[in-house]
């Protein structure tokens, strides 16, 4: 018997952003000075009131097993939710609880997809929609959304990719890496499309236009829709997100979930009630700070020269071309890295189109960013003045900083 493991699991790519993380926090051990913008982490502690509410929970022995959905008390939070931002109403029956939302994203596909499928993503877009549709032994369709059009999801794009194979369009708004939301006519004109629409919304409210995010559920009944509470509600190692699945679809998912998945934590369930209905405040907050750190991130980066032709409408990323500077975002990555001690992610971890540019996370202070910012700026006149030399203002060695990325 061969010792090897399945075709399906050995097609799953590595995400490059990890993998730079973990060299980043290999430097940090050593004890030089990294600043990250490569995660799109929130570097906010999550609210106190959730906090406090994992506490309660943990002190009333709350840690057993909930329904597999989700609790109820949960389940009907989600909607309410709904119903108050959106003002659409969703059956808390329709709401499935996951530790944290790419279960959420995996089971929706699951229910829907076969193998031979295919499933329209954008390019750039989010690297495990690739992933999670290859694993299902589908087929990764792109359409493009380019710079010149500050990345907007075009539905005659979209339209003229969609064949009789098209089983369902990738939807994220505001999208990672671009920042991008979805203009509201687009968006229902892509819900008109005929396949099924899979909508990530899990930057939903980290938005800085006057307009908010539109949610599939306002157009269409024929979606799956994925958020979660990590961004908005800093709480990313609570793990913990939902989709919201048609009637249709509710069975096969539960036998999925059930199987596949059992329950989310208890405890933090607990907390992702008091996230939903008394954060309102701590979610200004954090989403007011983001915005000026964006517009300090996007200014700095155009005086460097990298190219952003718009500032990005959602999200914690700025998406900018590095073509300037490298062909290769990979290597360009590794290089400010080990030279400058700033941490970013490469643009080709998000599609074969984004070669050539890099995503910056802005989760972090507006003093860390200058800093990073001086540091690049700095490392980057040096080795244009002198290219065969290499500048390190941060005083990071590559043979100290070297290794596997």
């Amino acid at each position: 018997m061969e010792d090897r493991p399945s075709n399906r699991a050995a097609g799953v790519t590595p995400f490059l952003v990890m993998e730079l993380l973990d060299q980043a926090k290999l430097m940090i051990t050593r004890g030089e000075d990294v600043i990250r913008l490569e995660a799109g982490e929130p570097d906010w502690p999550s609210p106190p009131r959730v906090i406090e509410a994992g506490r309660e929970a943990l002190a009333r022995g709350d840690t057993g097993y909930t329904p597999s959905a989700g609790s109820p008390e949960l389940r009907e939070a989600i909607s309410e939710w709904y119903g108050a931002r959106y003002g659409v109403a969703v059956d808390p029956g329709r709401i499935f609880v996951t530790s944290g939302s790419s279960p959420a994203l995996l089971l929706a596909l699951a229910a829907i997809v076969d193998r031979g499928d295919e499933v329209l993503v954008s390019d750039p877009g989010y690297p495990g929609y690739a992933n999670a549709v290859q694993f299902l032994e589908a087929r990764c369709i792109r359409f493009p959304v380019v710079e010149s059009e500050a990345f907007a999801y075009s539905a005659v794009r979209i339209s003229e990719a969609v064949t009789p194979r098209t089983k369902a369009i990738m939807v994220n708004s505001p999208a990672n890496p671009t920042g991008a939301c979805v203009a509201p006519r687009e968006f229902e004109h892509i819900c008109s499309l005929g396949p099924w629409v899979v909508s990530d919304e899990i930057y939903h409210e980290l938005s800085y236009d006057a307009e908010r995010c539109r949610t599939a559920l306002e157009y269409t009944d024929h979606c799956f829709v994925v958020n979660g509470f990590s961004k908005r509600y800093a709480m990313p190692g609570w793990r913990l997100g939902w989709v919201v699945a048609p009637k249709t679809c509710l069975d096969v998912l539960r036998n999925m979930n059930q199987n596949f998945l059992l329950a989310a934590g208890t405890v933090s369930q607990a907390a992702g009630v008091v996230a939903l209905r008394d954060t309102e405040d701590d979610v200004r907050r954090m989403r007011d700070e983001y915005r000026s750190r964006r517009d300090l991130l996007v200014r700095r980066l155009r005086e460097i020269g990298f190219g952003v032709p718009a500032p990005p409408a959602g999200a914690l990323y700025v998406f900018a071309s590095a073509a300037r500077f490298s062909p290769d975002s990979i290597a360009f990555a590794k290089e400010l890295l080990l030279n400058t001690g700033v941490s970013v992610t490469p643009g080709v971890d998000f599609g074969p189109a984004s070669e050539g540019y890099i995503r910056l996370s802005y989760t972090t202070t507006r003093e860390r960013i200058a800093e990073a910012m001086d540091r690049v700026q700095r490392y980057l006149a040096a080795r244009t003045a002198a290219p065969t030399e290499s500048a390190n203002p941060a005083q990071h060695s590559p043979e100290a900083g070297a290794g596997a990325v």
